[in-house]
C-alpha cells in the first residue's frame, strides 16, 4: 500500500507487514472528531513539554487528524474483511451440507411424506440462492496491512512528523519530551495507551532494527 498524502506536504510511509501486540486500551470510545489545536496544546501541557508556536500546533493538529482518519478506516476495513471471510466460509459450508439434506427429503417426499416435501422445497430454494452467489465478489477484501492496527506503527510514522516541534532533538529517552508527548496523543488516535517508556522502547527498537 502506498503512503497517503497528508495536509502540509507530509506523506505516510508505505506500511510494512507484521502484527503488533496491543497495549491496554483507554476504555473511552474513539470518535470521528478532528484533533484540534486545543487538544494538541493540552497534550503538550500534560507531557510537561515546552509549547511550540501556534503555526506548529496547527500543523500537528491537521496531521494527527489525518492519521486518526486513516487508522479508523483501517479498523473498519479489517472488520469488513472478517465478515467477508465468514460469509465465504458459510457459503462453502451450505454448498456442502444442503445437497445431502435436500436429497434425503426428496426421497422421503417421493414416498408420500408431505412434511419432507415441504422441507425439500425449502432447502432447494436456499441451495439455488447459494449457487447463484458470486463467491469471489463476496470474499473480496481490502488490502489493509495488519500492522496499521498497532500503536507502534503510529509511533513510527509520527516521530518524524513531531520532530520540528523539538528543535533541540527528539529526546526519545524513557522520560524524554517526545515520548511523553506521543504517549499523550496516541490514545486519541488509536485508543491504545502506551506509557512514555513503551514509546521510547519502540523507537529505540526501530533505530537499531530490532523486531
Amino acid at each position: 500500500m502506498s503512503g497517503r498524502k497528508l495536509k502540509g506536504g507530509e506523506q505516510s510511509p508505505p506500511a510494512s507487514s507484521g502484527r503488533g501486540r496491543k497495549i491496554k486500551k483507554t476504555g473511552t470510545p474513539l470518535t470521528d472528531d478532528p484533533i484540534t489545536r486545543a487538544v494538541v496544546q493540552e497534550a503538550f501541557d500534560k507531557a510537561s513539554v515546552q509549547m511550540p508556536d501556534v503555526a506548529e500546533i496547527d500543523r500537528l493538529a491537521s496531521i494527527f487528524t489525518a492519521y486518526k482518519a486513516y487508522f479508523r478506516d483501517a479498523e473498519t476495513q479489517r472488520a469488513l474483511n472478517s465478515h467477508a471471510r465468514a460469509a465465504g466460509d458459510a457459503i462453502r459450508a451450505l454448498n456442502e451440507s444442503l445437497p445431502p439434506l435436500m436429497n434425503y427429503h426428496r426421497a422421503r417426499a417421493s414416498g408420500g411424506d408431505p412434511f419432507s416435501e415441504r422441507q425439500a422445497a425449502a432447502i432447494e430454494k436456499l441451495f439455488r440462492a447459494v449457487l447463484d452467489s458470486d463467491l469471489q465478489r463476496i470474499e473480496a477484501q481490502s488490502n489493509v496491512p495488519n500492522v496499521i492496527k498497532d500503536w507502534r506503527w503510529l509511533a513510527t510514522v509520527l516521530l518524524p512528523v513531531i520532530a520540528p516541534a523539538f528543535p533541540d532533538g527528539t529526546g526519545m529517552s524513557e522520560n524524554g519530551p517526545a515520548s511523553r508527548f506521543l504517549a499523550e496523543m496516541l490514545p486519541l488516535i488509536s485508543g491504545d495507551a502506551p506509557t512514555p517508556s513503551a514509546v521510547a522502547t519502540q523507537i529505540k527498537k526501530l533505530s537499531t532494527g530490532e523486531k
